[in-house]
């Protein structure tokens, strides 16, 4: 009856906390058992697929990769199987010395499970862990996965490890940023946009070509304002970080005071929380102040003072009231042209 089926519900449930904590203490044998035990009762399929994977889990561990290859093998969750796929195609990389056969698997699952959280770590160990493999080559594998399977989650995932290949592995960088301007365009709603985007203007900062720069930035900015009105309530932590950055950018590279005061004043309407509250402050008063605006600056420096006492801009600012102009800030364009691009 109703009453035996929870009991035996409970039992499970009292089982998978035995299992998983001999599996945390690395008590092989009795997690192996007692996973081994679930797998046999269980009626649900992924928890049934948990318990073999736990199983293959413990052989891994063992390092009878045989065997678990044949649990992996054995799962009917189509999600832990195909995590089980993963594993073993890295097994067969790192430890079965069948490094062919794994990146065959690697990119066989990208292909074959573009729906499964696999075939994202798929991507991302053909492009930052198989160094070993031609990077033009794993550069056009990853393409043509996001081209093939646009319409599916590894899609977005595969076009951003593409550009990683090509900019980071062979240095490409023109074509990197086509890769990354078509993620945006491609994938409007991705979370990877905002890195995409940070990525782009960090690249046209470092050519130079700071107007652009700013429009990638400003893009970032709008791109999330418009998703969040679109499907709900989005906090990207790239975004306080990109509105300080256009104001540095207008400060320091482009040297115009009037955009850096209209974007720092912006960082701080939109982002009452952010721990850059402090360099927008800052930015704001030595813009106002390289325009002539003394009395602005004298303001912005105060609210500084009062709203972060504790920041390491406390001292610079008073001095600064106090009428040091040695402890202003400059504008350093080498700051930004010299600076290196880091991948995300």
């Amino acid at each position: 009856g109703e009453g035996a089926r929870r009991a035996d519900r409970r039992s499970v449930d009292a089982d998978y906390v035995a299992a998983e904590r001999a599996f945390s203490r690395r008590d092989d044998a009795r997690a192996y058992a007692l996973f081994e035990a679930i797998a046999q009762r269980e009626p649900r399929r992924a928890e049934r697929g948990l318990a073999l994977y736990r199983m293959a889990s413990v052989r891994v561990r063992q390092d009878r990769l045989d065997d678990a290859a044949l649990l992996f093998a054995s799962i009917d969750d189509p999600e832990r199987r195909a995590l089980g796929r993963y594993r073993m195609a890295v097994l067969d990389l790192e430890r079965r010395g069948r490094p062919d056969a794994g990146r065959a698997s690697l990119r066989a699952l990208a292909r074959d499970e573009p729906d499964r959280v696999a075939a994202d770590k798929a991507v991302r160990y053909l492009a930052r862990a198989d160094l070993a493999s031609d990077a033009a080559t794993t550069a056009r594998l990853l393409g043509e996965v996001a081209l093939s399977r646009r319409a599916h989650p590894v899609a977005d995932n595969a076009a951003w490890w593409q550009a990683y290949v090509l900019l980071v592995r062979l240095d490409d960088l023109p074509a990197a940023r086509g890769v990354l301007r078509g993620l945006v365009e491609a994938w409007p709603t991705s979370p990877l946009v905002d890195d995409a985007l940070w990525l782009l203007a960090d690249l046209a900062r470092r050519q130079g070509a700071f107007e652009q720069a700013v429009g990638h930035l400003d893009a970032l900015l709008s791109v999330r304002n418009e998703t969040s009105f679109l499907v709900g309530s989005y906090r990207s932590a790239r975004l306080d970080d990109a509105a300080l950055r256009v104001g540095d950018l207008h400060f320091h590279a482009r040297q115009d005071f009037d955009a850096a005061a209209t974007a720092y004043a912006r960082c701080l309407a939109d982002f009452d929380t952010s721990v850059v509250r402090d360099d927008a402050w800052w930015g704001l008063a030595n813009a106002r102040r390289a325009r002539g605006d003394e009395a602005g600056a004298a303001r912005a420096l105060r609210s500084l003072l009062s709203e972060r006492p504790d920041s390491r801009l406390v001292a610079r600012a008073r001095r600064l009231l106090d009428g040091d102009a040695a402890a202003a800030m400059t504008p350093d364009p080498a700051r930004f042209a010299s600076a290196e691009v880091r991948w995300p």
